[in-house]
């Protein structure tokens, strides 16, 4: 039996519309998961981690005015530093300890022929030469008044006036020689500071720990004593970052007076210049 063309695609079309919803049952659906988005760490800033240090040191000082009374320390240091620091935002916070080594001294030779002025307390045996005023170096004492024995011993005398008065020492001693010196300086500090890109503006304060040694000397005594003073230290600096790893800085420190045994120090000023390398750490 022969059907019309268009009665067979007819019948064709029928059939495929009903077999469509059995094949479409036994497709199987892929379920495809969301995109995960990764998580990008934030940068660290440039000042945060730890940072070591080799630095230069001049100082100078006001001197130490109990035992030599010397006036114009000055000289030399070096050493390093190490630091741990934190960076919020453009706030960097951190601390710093670093050791310095070297000569913040003065030395003076007064000679026989050119004493100082005797004070009125001796120290140890040695008495302690006066600030220096600009008088000429040898100072000869005032004359005592004219005076004569009264009789009543060897060490009464009478002036003019009738009146007994002290006999003048037969020995006066006096500082030949005078040293004064600052060798050794720890200082463990905290820093705060505020940054315009790779520069860093900053204080800085904490504690410090001298090592001193003090000489004074004369024909008959030698005195000599050394030892650690503890002083408070402030200070404020600038450091400029010239690479991510390397930064140089410029700093000052002041260290308030201090004692150590019998001496007296006014304290020191510290210009120091530092080269840094930094390393993260967090």
């Amino acid at each position: 039996m022969n059907f019309p063309r268009w009665a067979r695609g007819l019948v064709f079309a029928i059939s495929v519309s009903a077999a469509q919803p059995a094949l479409a049952a036994d497709l199987t659906y892929l379920d495809f998961p969301q995109a995960v988005r990764a998580h990008v760490p934030e940068e660290k800033g440039p000042w945060q981690g730890i940072s070591l240090g080799l630095l230069g040191t001049y100082g100078f000082s006001g001197g130490e005015n109990a035992v030599t009374n010397l006036n114009g320390m000055k000289g030399l240091m070096g050493g390093g530093l190490v630091g741990l620091h934190g960076q919020l935002g453009r706030w960097v916070i951190g601390a710093e300890f670093d050791g310095t080594f070297g000569s913040i001294r003065d030395d003076r030779n007064y000679g026989r022929a050119n004493l100082r002025t005797l004070t009125d307390q001796p120290f140890l045996g040695l008495s302690r030469p006066k600030r220096d005023t600009g008088a000429p170096a040898l100072i000869k004492p005032d004359p005592l008044p004219e005076q004569k024995p009264n009789g009543k011993g060897p060490h009464q005398l009478q002036s003019s006036s009738g009146q007994n008065v002290p006999a003048a020492p037969t020995s006066a001693k006096t500082i030949d020689r005078a040293k004064a010196s600052l060798d050794e300086l720890y200082t463990l500090r905290g820093r705060v500071g505020y940054t315009f890109n790779d520069l860093l503006l900053y204080a800085t304060g904490g504690v410090g720990i001298a090592h001193v040694k003090v000489r004074a000397e004369n024909a008959q005594d030698n005195y000599r004593d050394q030892g650690y003073g503890l002083t408070p230290v402030v200070g404020a600096g600038a450091e400029y970052r010239i690479s991510r790893e390397l930064s140089v800085r410029a700093e000052y420190l002041r260290l308030m007076p201090f004692e150590v045994a019998k001496a007296s120090f006014d304290g020191a000023h510290m210009v120091r210049a530092v080269v840094s390398y930094h390393l993260p750490a967090f």
